[in-house]
């Protein structure tokens, strides 16, 4: 049975697949997931694992300010 991931973790996998430049993200963990659909104007979030929300990982201090920086650095 795969136990469930800490926020941190999934936290690291939005982070990775925005650094690469994905626009539409699933993170699945079994049966649960989360999706996220990046847009120019920020991140929205979807979906739940565990008790982790991906609505609240949209928002995230750490996710919008790394979302900032990939933006300031492709010069928008």
């Amino acid at each position: 049975m795969m136990s469930k991931p800490t926020r941190l973790q999934v936290r690291k996998k939005l982070m990775e697949a925005l650094g690469m430049g994905e626009y539409d993200i699933e993170i699945m963990w079994g049966e649960n997931g989360v999706q996220f659909a990046k847009w120019d104007t920020g991140l929205r979030g979807y979906g739940w694992i565990k008790n982790i929300s991906g609505v609240d990982l949209a928002k995230d201090d750490r996710v919008l300010c790394y979302l900032n920086l990939l933006n300031r650095r492709a010069g928008k």
